[in-house]
């Protein structure tokens, strides 16, 4: 449910893989907290409310497949504070996931808050003419996440 409270609506696929669950042993689970009014399921996704479902988070999605990469080696995890999604703790590092919408990186980059020791950035855009654009401190990896979830990673060649 944590993930839920972050997520507020997220593709079931998206849901199996963070889970690792199968595929019928999440259908039960989702049965059962729809029945608690905890949850809703539409075709093909998951949420918290009807009103999360109809104004889906920009980002989040492709955030939250990310995240998906590092999930078996995470130890804790927490919603983000504006840029960022959400926040990781994993493999003896701090992380942050910020999404970054194409013609939004000036505004974002300037959003993130300085600090003298920063989190690893992965930072979530749509595509790679992007990354000249951005400038945040501290970014392990740009990411681009694909319609089936698979994530593409890049760096720029001074980073």
């Amino acid at each position: 449910m944590k993930i839920m409270d972050i997520a507020g609506a997220l593709p079931f696929k998206l849901l199996l893989s963070l889970t690792r669950l199968t595929p019928s042993l999440l259908n039960t689970l989702i049965t059962q907290l729809q029945r608690e009014k905890k949850l809703i399921r539409s075709m093909e996704w998951v949420a918290l409310s009807e009103e999360a479902l109809e104004n889906k988070r920009e980002g989040v999605e492709e955030a939250m497949w990310v995240f998906d990469d590092f999930f078996q080696r995470i130890d804790y995890f927490t919603a983000g504070d504006f840029p960022a999604i959400v926040c990781f703790f994993a493999d003896g590092a701090d992380y942050e996931i910020i999404y970054v919408p194409v013609g939004q990186e000036y505004i974002i980059s300037k959003s993130v808050p300085e600090c003298d020791n920063p989190p690893k950035r992965l930072v979530t855009i749509e595509n790679t003419d992007q990354i000249p654009k951005i400038s945040i401190p501290n970014i392990t990896a740009y990411c681009i996440t694909e319609p089936s979830g698979k994530t593409n990673y890049y760096k720029r060649k001074e980073e």
